[in-house]
């Protein structure tokens, strides 16, 4: 992990670098930003303030307020991630009034920003702040401008940033519905409402409809693929889930054999054990503290039962051993 860390900042120190204009190979904002978003996923929280530092500049240098907006959003995230509600609250800040006087911003962006604004308000119990910002005349005339009707998704996770489950739950479930009659059931998309609706449920306590949420998603996968299915990424994490879902009751045998599960599709596709470390630390930022603490437990015991490894990087599971 902390060789990771090293060559992370390394890598941003040598971007920044590059960036000078003595150079005549600089980054460009999109990679600039792709680099900062991917430190940002694996938790390398420095390396993502200067990728997304220098992506703001190259930005202000373009004039580009779309860019900018973006880049303070990001750069927004990453103070959240590490509890500086303070900078958060800066970045974004600035991201929404930017946003604001923009033209032909993308409407999804400053949904995001005033949401995680307000987020960042929250936390800091400024709620005073909050209601000005709701009544502010330049949110009102531009947050929710669309020119087309947004999609079920995008209202279900609109009205699940506000807390509003009531409307949020009835939203999302049409939208997977959706999906599911036009078989898109492989697409990220299904998988964003499954992971709403996962929580929703999960706060609420109301265990047989997450199950059955889940559940549905592995079917339709094993649906559309016949051969093979339970062998995809989605098909994993929604195991995980479930494997969540079953020690918040109490069933903690029946857990650990839907964690096996998810664990095991990881192997079959061959995918090392760093991708797991990813998943753990996105499940951090977003929330699933818990469920990822005990996936890092149940993790290490399976890796403790044999120390030899595969090619793919996997350690072998003591059964497989048996069955030699």
């Amino acid at each position: 992990m902390f060789r990771r860390r090293l060559l992370s900042l390394l890598i941003a120190a040598a971007l920044l670098v590059c960036f000078q204009p003595a150079y005549a190979f600089a980054p460009t904002w999109a990679e600039l930003m792709t680099a900062g978003r991917h430190a940002h996923v694996t938790g390398n929280f420095d390396a993502a303030k200067e990728y997304l530092k220098a992506a703001l500049k190259q930005a202000q240098s373009e004039n580009n307020d779309a860019m900018q907006a973006q880049s303070y959003l990001w750069l927004g995230r990453v103070y959240e991630s590490t509890n500086q509600w303070d900078f958060a609250e800066q970045m974004l800040s600035r991201g929404n009034a930017i946003g604001i006087k923009a033209k032909a911003l993308d409407p999804e962006i400053l949904i995001a920003l005033r949401h995680e604004l307000e987020n960042a308000l929250h936390k800091q119990g400024k709620e005073d702040a909050i209601h000005t910002l709701r009544r502010s005349q330049g949110n009102l005339e531009n947050q929710y401008h669309r020119s087309i009707k947004p999609s079920l998704l995008v209202r279900g996770r609109e009205f699940f940033a506000d807390k509003n489950f009531k409307k949020a739950e009835p939203t999302l479930r049409k939208a997977l519905e959706s999906y599911r009659e036009t078989n898109d059931t492989e697409i990220p998309q299904t998988m964003m409402c499954i992971d709403m609706l996962y929580q929703i449920y999960r706060d609420q306590k109301e265990w047989v409809k997450a199950e059955q949420v889940i559940d549905q998603g592995l079917a339709d996968l094993k649906r559309r693929r016949a051969i093979g299915s339970e062998y995809s990424l989605k098909a994993a994490n929604l195991r995980f889930y479930k494997s969540a879902i079953l020690d918040m009751q109490g069933r903690s045998k029946d857990a650990g054999l839907e964690a096996d599960r998810g664990f095991a599709i990881y192997k079959n596709l061959k995918k090392e054990p760093h991708a797991i470390q990813l998943l753990f630390a996105k499940w951090d930022m977003t929330g699933k503290v818990k469920e990822s603490a005990r996936l890092r437990e149940h993790y290490a015991k399976i890796a403790a039962g044999l120390p030899k490894e595969q090619k793919s990087g996997w350690i072998e599971y003591p059964e497989e051993e048996l069955k030699k």
